[in-house]
């Protein structure tokens, strides 16, 4: 062991030598996953402390404690207080990584996620279904080797085994457990490897906190199993259990933790609680490796003083050190270990030597708090516990030289294991509370954090009947929450459960909404380029400029992470690309992006050419640009002296000579002969952005300028044309007739398209009127008596750049020009017309060819003779003889009717005779008219006589086409030329849709001489009513529109006729005609139009209504905006010709005529409304607007509120704008000053105009009901109009009915004035009536000073001085002058910020209430104020008002007693509260006290002082007043200030167990005086002689500053203790004397820490001191004359009886019996020995001991031995034990005991008990006899109210041991039939004479056997049979039971039935053919002689069975086994 001890030192210092320093690690933190949130809804309060608790507690308390204590559980064990309490710290879910890093296993509530690391554990690959546990914490997980297997362990011990797909493999149960005993929980869950046999995969060892560890061999596949292989106990070495287990891999150690001990001579690592124990391949199995001081001190420490020698942490005082956490560093080397006090350990492997050691306050950074809980109201109050998150959670390691810790507080730190730096840098890491780390893998390990978050705290309501409020309640409410105020309520509502008086009826509590989020977080070590591209992915720019400035990265990438996920725009360039050094990132980015705006994308190539300039090139050739973006230099302003400054003007003409001066310098300074490659590609990329920038202004212009280009701009389009080739653009715009394109195109890019210009005009389509390119054609012009081509006018965007000088372009290798070949590679026709000059001739082809091509292509021929006259008209030569030709070809085809396919070539190669023949071909006449036309044409100045003979001859074949056959002459004489056209148009129906040839014809005949518009319009007139006679409504509207559009005066009345025609449905354009008739009619036609006009608007108004009531008849999805909108979707958009423009004038000039003509007339205009033929239709519409009808359509029309809907601004008609401040103007209306009139009108609108239309044509006798109608109009018109809105108002019949419209807008300071104003000018009204015919000044009255003179006025009044109208109204203007002055103080509210909802404040009282209140919770005295007057205004009690602020000041304010003091004097709040002392208290008592701290001696003096001041001392209900809290606040401020007098005054809280900790020798006394003013949880009242006693055990155990100052630790201290604690026996009653010495001598800390002598000696000198005193007593009364028998001497002799029980009880530790207990191996027997030592001999506890004993299956004479040691005549014998352990055992069967079976089962307890009374008989000891188990256990067995099948189970166990009699076997045979017959055949009841014999039984069975018929009932019928004796006489049944097959028929039952040789009895049976497959199938095994079966059947007359079996045994051919062949085979073979 030394050898192996030395190199493993050897290691450990290898291991420690020291590094460099260490260096902070660079990480970054990842959110791999994060759950969903899991909502809780949890009641407020503890639930473990409610009533019912209570007295279920106390009703089940004294049986727990049998069953745990008593009966069968071991020994009741401990937990260490510091492990509880880090446990239950920890949050619920669990975290563990497999030991390669590639697995995560997340414990959750009832899952265990598998995760995998392929996607940083993002997916779930496994997932294990595991129940619900109520100690989540407790819960254990751990990983095999090969990390195949998962293995969970419950809070109970339970183990449960999962392979990696989650799948259960098997769940081992443990051997002994209890709820709620954690400490069966699994402390160590570990899986070793296992190589003895290939059988088991791995070895699993379970250790319990107990130190018991049971190993377990796992085999897993096929024949997945487990078996228990060993156990284990660590108690020899932690008496107190054992904490926490980690397994060395490499030295095959198992590292122990638990709980410190102070023995002497032993290791550190061992005082430390921390032991290594090697696992062994055999038993022992583990064998713990000691160090040389343990060696020594173990040969010190022999025999009972070793034994004995534990130092046990106490329950109470201070909390006994243990290891909570340990952690194997990577390489084995280090041991990190964290304690419960927050120390952290490191510890060499395996030698255990102590490396470093910490306490808690020497660790950096233990005190810091996460600063995100001063920003949290939720979080805010665990500062003022800060000191309980200091401690260590978690330790895992990061490296061998770095641990990462983990603290309550969610610190999170990687720290170096020599210093405990920091590694992550100057602080911590925050998570939340209590995160779990895991150890790092591949550079980072991942952390379980869970956030609480709970419902936030409302405004402070007082609490509705029967409900409780507890205000806030965070995740620490249970420690703030004062204990007192608890218990109290705890203690009500017992009484409640009691009593059920109402009066302590429990409060109900609200609930209380909690959400957990789960994350799994890693924290990962990186570069710092890792990071940094991180961060940018992550967008975190600000860090990643900041990592980058820290370690010298390229800012480069953020800014371009930053512009590429931006806009382009100035403010993008300037704040991200400009800050990009990269030129050559920076130039591709310029050139490749594309804006999606024209100005961004300026910018951008602006900015581009910024950076290729002359500086930039110069600084490449210098070598001096690193590759950086160089931006040209601009002159710094700073650097010019102030003198120097010039005018803007003078100053910009310097600053361009400077630029230029020094351009010029810098472009001399450049030999561009010597450019290196990157100047090059500078000046190619600046080419390339020149080109862009040209481009982009090119499109510009195309899109029409720049202010059209922002709206038209396409970047996808420019992304296109920008890299285009120039030329294909062009061609492509010619191709698609866009001439201005084109036109652009040719100026600024002329010298690419100039060349091929007359080639790019040959792509225009041939069937494209050259008119409308006629400025793109070539012009000649004479110059100098020369002839020639004007050159085209060209233009440049800009000055020609540096770069661009050709000589600079053939250095650096210039962009390619386009390219031009594609133009001609289908037509090289063209390739003649390209050159940069074009010459006359080449034009004149060109114009000849190209008209050729237009009439070959096309047979346009008046195109070509278009484009061959704009060729002569612009001076080119050599085109006459071509157009000679194509003059001649249109009159062929277009006027004699020659053939149309007549083409210009064949009419060029014509001779000119076949020419005349084929113009002489129509008419003689015709001829000559053309000769004449001709001989005409030869005239070159065409006067107009002439052109009007021309005109004649061409309208001579105009009419000629119309039919109408009439001599020149006859035209030339007729003087009525129109009667032509009415001709023409009779001839055929369709004649008048010719219009153009008509009006054509017109011009040629001069009708109405040269008055153009006078012929068009009577042409017109003639076409419209010949339209007409045809009912062709469409040609006529037509012709009318352009009739209005001309106006012509003279159309009106044929506009009229198609106004009035029934038959045109397009009523819209019938009411403009009507109006245009109307405009111009003569005056005697207006009535007549007026009533036609009416009926037709009323039509209009009828339909538009119906549509809205209908709108299903119409088209769906259609827009409501009026009836102008319905009848426009009738009107086709192509018959609309007249813009809207032209209809507000035309409608404008129809309004004046009218009013003019009816000026002048007294006709009236009643038959405006007679086409309407039901006059009431609109009443039935006006459901429409009600909210049940049309309620969509009413949503409909409030869209169109727009952003005002909430009538926060004053609405106005665009006209009004610039009167009112602060106006809002619809969007629709704002272009005012282009008005144009607007005819949609909403469903109100037409609706209200049709009902009044009605009521005017029943001349007032049908009133129409406006006032729904008017509401809506309003309501509609608010947002937009005020003013029109309170018009529709001021209109309604009902004055008091605009309340709804008032009601139903959102509420506002101008809604709620407006409704006051409106109540105000119906007031005045109704007091001052207004006339009718002027504008009263009313109107233009200011509203504000109306509303104000309105109220003062009636104001001076009561309502019963006015009328009951005008009343009515007052109210209403009081109504809603209050509801204004509600907004108003609501708006100051909202402007304080205090989250305060206007419009809930103004209309709902019980939020105004409690706004109010929650405002007093302030310390502001602003706010404070407005509180106050708004409690005053709303008549909220100022006694509310004040409680409401004083109980802010002592809950949230943050104030101390003394400012809380002082405030409340200064603002006089108990003045009024005294007015209500019962009150005070009970909102004190209930929201101020459970906020006070129970150590805050100063605010609880002020509360209690406060209560006695205010005369609440009446209503007080505690035993204790506020006076005498006053008095002990006092006392114990000064003596003891840490005091939570809070517990200490607590009813259900005991005030010693308070006290203790507090207690010294300096204030024991002064304690001890306020005893008897404290009461007990009882009522009684304390005395001084408790107070001493507990102080004195404390003193004793722990030790005290000035009498013992160090806590006692050796025997000669603890009696020096002893002596010094027996002074004050003076001071304490006889009782509490025995209770001070039963504490030092018979506790589990006195048994574990003194020796026996040493109780010994401290109880002998206890006695002696007790006998003094009785003594002393004894004199005493003898002098005073008293009885010696008083009451307080017998006190005192009762106390010397027991510790004279107590010496003899510790005399009998010595007993040889209970030195073999002590000093056994076995846990159990040390148990025994260990509560034997704590009995005392008293009768009751070893009465316990000896049955739980009984129960544990122990010997009988063991038990008896225990009952003789004892001290004193106990009167227990072993019988009475095992009677008593029986009777619990039944009570348990009995369904009574339903603890005990779930930790043992009560049958398996009663074998032991009834196999320990065989042996003891057997060993003739006769203590207990079988006769005396069967007569306890006869009554049970013949209960017939129990379950069945326990008490078949007792006789069995008593048969098995015991030989039973006659009467007890026919019992237990009938039991066994009961418990049958009750699971299948329940009906029918049996007694004991039915089955006392086998013929009785017999009967039995076969009645039963008839009667079954399924499967079933068969199954109980062999149950049956094998629970009765053997049949002598076997009979066997077949019954037929339906189907069977394989399934039913198994091999097993065949072979049964083959073996009894019954195949002849089943041959009737369905079990036959299955019987001879069987028998077939196994022939080989040679069990069965086939031959001798056959034979059986011959014999039994079965011939043909028996042959047929031979020939499948010999094998004969199916085909041949026949009927015949059977019957002769077996007669052959048998």
């Amino acid at each position: 062991m030394a050898a192996a001890r030395g190199s493993w030192e050897e290691e450990e210092a290898a291991a420690d030598v020291s590094g460099e320093e260490e260096e902070n690690i660079l990480y970054d933190l990842l959110i791999n996953t994060e759950w969903p949130p899991e909502t809780e809804v949890q009641p407020r309060g503890n639930k473990k402390h409610g009533a019912s608790f209570i007295i279920t507690r106390a009703i089940t308390g004294p049986a727990l404690f049998l069953l745990q204590y008593i009966w069968y559980s071991p020994a009741k064990f401990s937990l260490p207080a510091g492990l509880v309490r880090l446990v239950s710290k920890q949050i619920n879910w669990h975290l563990v990584l497999s030991s390669n890093g590639k697995l995560l296993a997340v414990v959750q509530d009832q899952c265990v996620e598998i995760r995998s690391a392929k996607d940083d554990f993002g997916s779930i690959v496994g997932k294990c279904q595991v129940p619900r546990d109520p100690n989540t914490q407790w819960r254990r997980v751990a990983w095999s080797h090969d990390c195949t297997l998962l293995a969970y362990a419950e809070s109970t011990g339970t183990v449960r085994v999962f392979d990696l797909m989650g799948s259960e493999l098997f769940v081992i149960s443990p051997a002994t457990s209890f709820p709620g005993d954690l400490s069966y929980a699994v402390a160590g869950l570990i899986f070793v490897e296992y190589k003895a046999s290939a059988q088991w995969s791995a070895e699993l060892l379970v250790i319990n906190y107990r130190g018991e560890l049971k190993s377990y061999l796992v085999s897993v596949g096929t024949n997945q199993s487990f078996q228990e292989s060993h156990s284990f106990n660590f108690s020899s070495h932690y008496a107190h259990g054992i904490t926490t287990v980690v397994y060395h891999l490499r030295h095959r150690l198992l590292l122990v933790g638990g709980c410190e001990t102070d023995e002497d001579g032993v290791s550190k690592a061992t005082s430390r609680g921390i032991s290594a124990w090697r696992v062994l391949s055999g038993s022992p199995h583990y064998k713990q490796v000691t160090s040389y001081e343990d060696d020594t001190g173990t040969a010190k420490r022999s025999g009972l003083l070793r034994i004995m020698n534990f130092r046990f942490y106490s329950k109470k005082g201070t909390e006994q050190d243990g290891v909570f956490k340990m952690s194997l560093s990577p390489d084995g080397t280090l041991l990190a270990a964290i304690h419960f006090s927050g120390k952290l350990t490191m510890w060499g492997i395996p030698s255990l030597k102590q490396q470093g050691e910490w306490d808690q306050s020497d660790q950096p950074g233990y005190d810091e708090i996460n600063p995100d809980w001063r920003l949290s109201s939720e979080k805010r109050k665990k500062i003022k516990d800060k000191e309980s998150y200091y401690s260590l959670m978690d330790v895992n390691w990061w490296a061998e030289n770095a641990v990462i810790l983990a603290r309550c507080s969610g610190a999170l730190t990687v720290s170096s294991v020599k210093t405990l730096k920091n590694l992550l840098g100057k602080s911590c890491e925050w998570f939340e509370s209590c995160p779990q780390v895991t150890s790092a893998h591949d550079g980072g390990f991942l952390s379980l954090e869970c956030e609480i978050k709970l419902a936030p705290k409302r405004l402070r309501l007082e609490s509705r009947p029967g409900e409780e409020d507890e205000g806030e309640d965070d995740s620490d409410s249970d420690d703030v929450t004062s204990a007192k105020a608890r218990y109290f309520s705890y203690l009500k509502q017992g009484l409640y459960f009691v009593t059920e008086m109402e009066r302590f009826a429990p409060p109900r509590k609200r609930s209380r909404t909690i959400t957990k989020n789960y994350r799994l977080v890693s924290l990962r070590s990186t570069t710092p380029e890792e990071l940094y591209q991180r961060k940018i992915d992550n967008e975190e720019y600000g860090e990643a400029l900041s990592l980058a400035q820290a370690y010298g990265l390229d800012s480069d990438l953020v800014y371009q992470r930053q512009w590429r996920k931006s806009t382009v725009n100035i403010a993008s360039i300037q704040d991200y690309l400009s800050k990009i050094k990269k030129r050559s990132w920076v130039l591709h980015e310029c050139l490749e992006r594309v804006p999606e705006n024209v100005d961004a994308a300026k910018e951008l190539l602006q900015y581009g050419l910024k950076g290729t300039d002359l500086e930039a090139l110069i600084a490449i050739g210098k070598g001096e640009d690193d590759g950086r973006f160089i931006l040209s230099g601009e002159v710094d302003i700073d650097e010019i002296p102030y003198e120097q400054f010039l005018s803007p003007g003078e100053e910009a003409e310097n600053r361009k000579e400077r630029e230029a001066r020094k351009h010029q310098e810098l472009l001399l300074s450049v030999n561009f002969s010597k450019l290196t490659l990157e100047q090059k590609e500078l000046c190619r990329s600046r080419l390339k952005l020149l080109s862009y920038l040209d481009r982009l202004a090119t499109y510009e212009e195309i899109l029409g300028g720049p202010h059209a280009a922002e709206q038209r701009y396409d970047a996808e389009f420019f992304k296109k044309f920008r890299n285009q080739n120039i030329v294909l653009s062009a061609r492509t715009y010619a191709r698609e007739s866009n001439v201005r394109a084109l036109e652009i195109l040719f100026t600024y890019h002329g010298s690419d398209l100039l060349p091929h210009r007359l080639a790019i005009l040959s792509n225009f389509p041939e069937t494209t009127s050259p008119h409308e390119y006629s400025f793109l054609l070539p012009e000649a012009c004479c110059r100098r008596d020369v002839l020639m081509i004007l050159p085209w006018n060209e233009q440049k965007h800009r000055e020609e750049d540096w770069c661009e000088n050709p000589q600079c372009k053939m250095i650096f290798e210039p962009v390619l020009q386009d390219e031009d070949e594609f133009l001609y590679e289908a037509h090289p026709e063209l390739l003649k017309y390209r050159t940069t000059k074009l010459s006359i001739d080449l034009v004149s082809d060109w114009y000849w060819n190209r008209a050729q091509e237009i009439e070959n292509y096309a047979m346009q021929v008046d195109c070509a003779l278009s484009l061959v006259r704009l060729g002569m008209e612009r001076k080119i030569p050599g085109l006459q003889v071509l157009c000679d030709n194509l003059v001649t070809l249109e009159m062929l085809i277009y006027e004699t009717g020659c053939d149309l396919t007549l083409t210009l070539k064949d009419l060029q190669e014509m001779k000119d005779s076949e020419k005349l023949r084929l113009l002489m071909m129509n008419k003689f006449v015709m001829f000559f008219f053309c000769l004449f036309r001709c001989c005409l044409q030869l005239i070159v100045d065409c006067p107009s006589a002439i052109q009007d003979e021309l005109d004649l001859i061409r309208a001579l074949s105009y009419l000629e086409e119309f039919g109408l056959t009439i001599l020149p002459l006859q035209v030339r004489l007729c003087s009525d030329r129109l009667s032509l056209i009415k001709d023409c148009i009779a001839q055929l129906p369709t004649n008048y849709k010719l219009s153009a040839k008509l009006l054509g014809l017109a011009d040629l005949l001069r009708v109405a001489g040269d008055d153009q518009t006078e012929r068009k319009g009577q042409v017109l007139i003639l076409l419209v009513e010949q339209a007409l006679h045809f009912q062709d409504y469409k040609a006529a509207s037509m012709h009318c529109q352009e009739l209005i559009a001309t106006g012509y005066s003279k159309s009106w009345e044929v506009c009229s006729q198609l106004g009035q025609s029934e038959g045109y449905h397009d009523l819209r354009t019938r009411q403009e005609l009507m109006a245009f008739a109307l405009t111009h009619c003569p005056p005697g036609a207006i009535e007549s139009l007026l009533a036609a006009n009416s009926s037709l608007q009323t039509q209009i108004l009828y339909q538009a209504v119906n549509y809205q009531l209908r709108p299903s008849e119409g088209e769906e999805n259609i827009n409501i905006t009026g009836p102008s909108s319905l009848i426009a979707k009738e009107t086709p958009q192509e018959e609309i010709s007249i813009p809207s423009s032209q209809s507000a004038d035309l409608l404008y000039w129809t309004t004046a005529k009218t009013m003019k003509v009816l000026s002048n007339t007294t006709t009236t205009t009643k038959a405006m409304l007679h086409a309407v033929s039901d006059g009431q239709w609109w009443k039935r519409s006006l459901t429409y607007l009600r909210p049940l009808h049309g309620q969509e359509f009413e949503d409909v029309l409030k869209s169109s509120s727009g952003t005002n809907a909430a009538a926060e601004k004053q609405s106005c008609h665009p006209f009004y704008e610039s009167l009112i401040a602060d106006s809002y103007v619809t969007e629709s209306e704002v272009a005012y000053t282009g008005f144009q009139h607007n005819s949609s009108e909403s469903f109100a609108e037409v609706l209200l105009r049709t009902g009044k239309l009605a009521e005017t044509k029943s001349e007032g006798e049908d009133l129409f009901p406006a006032t729904e109608v008017l509401l809506q109009l309003a309501s509609d018109a608010l947002p937009n109009d005020m003013t029109l809105s309170l018009a529709y108002l001021l209109a309604l019949p009902q004055v008091v009915d605009a309340n709804k419209c008032f009601e139903k807008q959102s509420h506002s300071a101008l809604s709620l004035q407006l409704a006051s104003y409106y109540y105000s000018l119906q007031i005045y009204a109704h007091l001052a009536p207004c006339f009718k015919d002027k504008c009263h000044p009313l109107y233009r009255a200011d509203p504000k000073e109306l509303i104000k003179m309105v109220t003062k006025h009636v104001s001076q009044c009561g309502y019963a001085d006015w009328p009951e109208e005008i009343a009515t109204l007052i109210k209403q203007l009081y109504y809603y002058n209050e509801r204004l002055l509600d907004f108003t103080q609501a708006q100051i509210l909202q402007g304080l910020g205090k989250g305060v909802d206007v419009q809930r404040f103004t209309a709902d009282g019980q939020y105004k209430r409690e706004t109010i209140l929650g405002l007093a919770e302030t310390l502001e005295e602003n706010v404070y104020n407005i509180a106050l007057s708004l409690a005053q205004r709303y008549s909220v009690p100022l006694w509310e008002v004040y409680m409401t602020h004083l109980e802010f000041l002592f809950t949230d304010s943050g104030l101390s007693a003394g400012e809380i003091e002082d405030r409340a004097q200064s603002l006089g709040l108990f003045e009024t509260l005294k007015t209500n002392p019962e009150a005070l208290h009970e909102h004190m008592a209930k929201y101020v006290y459970p906020g006070i701290e129970g150590t805050d001696h100063k605010q609880l003096l002020y509360y209690f002082t406060l209560l006695e001041n205010c005369g609440c001392s009446e209503f007080v209900k505690h035993a204790i007043k506020p006076e005498t809290h006053i008095r002990l606040l006092k006392k114990f401020k000064a003596v003891a200030p840490d005091l939570n007098y809070k517990k200490l005054t607590d009813e259900n809280v005991s005030p010693l167990g308070v006290l203790q900790p507090i207690l010294t020798s300096q204030n024991i006394l002064s304690i001890s005086k306020l005893a008897p003013k404290i009461p007990e949880k009882d009522g009684s009242i304390l005395s001084p002689s408790s107070v001493y006693t507990i102080w004195l055990q404390k003193l004793f155990w722990n030790g005290d500053s000035k009498l013992i100052k160090k806590a006692p630790e050796t025997i000669p201290e603890w009696l020096s203790a002893y002596d010094t604690c027996a002074k004050y026996f003076d001071r304490l009653y006889p009782g509490d004397i025995v209770t001070f010495i039963d504490d030092i001598t018979f506790s589990s800390k006195a048994v574990t820490k003194l020796s026996v002598d040493a109780r010994l000696e401290m109880t002998n000198k206890a006695i002696k001191a007790m006998q003094q005193i009785i003594e002393k007593s004894r004199k005493k009364n003898s002098e005073d004359g008293m009885d010696s028998a008083g009451s307080t001497l017998v006190t005192y002799e009762k106390a010397l009886n027991h510790l004279q029980q107590s010496l003899a009880h510790l005399e009998t530790l010595n007993h040889r019996f209970i030195t073999c207990l002590k000093n056994s191996d076995q846990e159990m027997l040390q148990k025994y020995g260990h509560l034997y030592d704590l009995s005392r001999s008293e009768k009751e506890k070893i009465h316990d001991q000896a049955v739980a004993m009984c129960i544990d299956g122990q010997p009988l004479d063991m038990i008896q031995q225990l009952l003789e040691v004892a001290v004193g005549d106990l009167e227990l014998s072993p019988r009475e034990i095992v009677q008593c352990a029986i009777n619990q055992i039944v009570f348990a069967l009995s369904g009574n005991g339903a603890e005990f079976t779930s930790i043992k089962d009560p049958l398996q307890i009663l074998e032991e008990i009834v196999s320990a009374v065989h042996a003891s008989a057997e060993k003739g000891e006769n203590l207990v006899s079988s006769d005396d188990l069967l007569e306890w256990l006869r009554p049970f067995c013949s209960d017939d109210s129990l379950p069945v099948k326990p008490r078949i189970k007792v006789l069995q166990i008593m048969e098995q041991a015991f030989h039973l009699s006659d009467e007890d076997s026919r019992l237990l045979v009938f039991f066994r039939t009961q418990a049958v017959l009750k699971a299948c055949w329940p009906e029918t009841k049996v007694e004991i004479i039915d089955i006392e014999n086998e013929e009785k039984r017999y009967s039995l069975f076969l009645e039963l056997l008839h009667s079954s018929n399924s499967q079933s009932e068969f199954q109980h019928l062999v149950l049956l049979l094998q629970a009765w004796p053997p049949m002598k006489s076997a009979s066997i049944f077949f019954l037929d039971i339906g189907d069977i097959d394989d399934s039913s028929c198994d091999s097993e039952i065949l072979s049964l039935l083959l073996n009894a040789k019954l195949v002849v009895k089943c041959i009737s049976t369905m079990f036959y053919p299955h019987l001879i497959n069987h028998l077939l199938a196994n022939q080989e095994e040679g069990r069965w002689d086939i031959e001798e079966i056959a034979k059986e059947l011959q014999e039994a007359g079965f011939s043909a069975e028996a042959g047929s079996l031979m020939m499948c045994y010999k094998g004969t051919h199916p085909a041949l086994r026949t009927y015949s062949t059977a019957l002769s085979a077996i007669q052959h073979w048998i």
